[in-house]
């Protein structure tokens, strides 16, 4: 009963937001999956400090600015870069652009491509520097704790050098997992970390290429987000995702459907979520 009136709670829509970081409680959490389109993003607050998490694709760029204003951002504490593809982080660029830094985490730090070369340049601006992170490697966000999951190797498709990051908030837990594939959450099952999570932020915008059905036992969430475009060319996320989900009784939240995704807990036990109308508007 619990787990339904906390599903029903998840279908209102707010029309409006007042979530500046005075504003949350330092024992809360409040983590933003945000809808970007056919990319990934999100913005994770507590005890007065910021994570972010991918930026999204430059048609995001406004938005990802507007969101930050809204939420009176003006440092984030840390950023992770999952991966170099432009439509993890072009909106990377844009927050720099507002906010300054601290850590921010990459599996690379040189990449041929628009939006991390745009990355690049705002990090320099910046007198910032990227930290290449290890496995086990942990920091804090608040209460929070923040765990690497895997150990990217410079052999791995690009997509699977994705970094993926547990984040646990006294008894609840979230996983993050940029485009990782079947070789990283190989890797992720024999690190010897616990797996298990709550929310699990599906890889590859759930698509076939990640999400195995030994990653997800492990895993075993109670909810999934997967951060889609509407009707995109890839056709995602997968019908076969989708139906793996369903046979183990997963929630799942789409920003295609729900637009941005916003999940507090303010006792470490119970998650409560809010979705937004379409296009990321409140």
């Amino acid at each position: 009963m619990k787990r339904l009136l906390c599903f029903l709670l998840c279908m209102l829509f707010l029309p409006v937001i007042s979530s500046g970081e005075e504003s949350i409680p330092a024992d809360t959490l409040v983590i933003h999956f945000l809808d970007v389109g056919q990319g990934d993003a999100a913005i994770i607050q507590c005890g007065g400090q910021t994570l972010m998490i991918d930026g999204g694709d430059r048609d995001s760029n406004q938005f990802i600015y507007a969101y930050l204003k809204d939420l009176e951002i003006e440092y984030i504490d840390y950023i992770i870069a999952t991966h170099p593809h432009d439509d993890h982080v072009k909106g990377l660029a844009t927050a720099l652009s507002l906010c300054n830094a601290g850590t921010v985490y990459s599996p690379v730090t040189e990449y041929d491509g628009d939006g991390f070369r745009d990355f690049i340049k705002k990090l320099t601006e910046r007198n910032l520097h990227i930290t290449t992170p290890h496995r086990g490697d942990v920091f804090n966000v608040g209460s929070a704790t923040v765990i690497f999951l895997t150990e990217p190797q410079e052999s791995w498709d690009m997509n699977d050098q994705s970094l993926m990051v547990k984040i646990t908030f006294g008894n609840t837990s979230f996983i993050f997992t940029g485009d990782a594939a079947w070789e990283a959450e190989q890797d992720a099952l024999g690190s010897g970390i616990d797996l298990h999570a709550d929310v699990l932020k599906l890889g590859h915008h759930g698509s076939t290429t990640s999400s195995s059905q030994a990653f997800l036992d492990a895993v075993h969430p109670r909810y999934a987000i997967i951060s889609v475009g509407v009707n995109n060319k890839y056709g995602h996320p997968a019908d076969e995702t989708l139906l793996k989900l369903s046979h183990m009784y997963v929630s799942v939240f789409r920003t295609d459907k729900h637009g941005t995704i916003v999940c507090t807990s303010s006792d470490g036990v119970n998650l409560s979520f809010v979705i937004t109308k379409k296009n990321g508007k409140w």
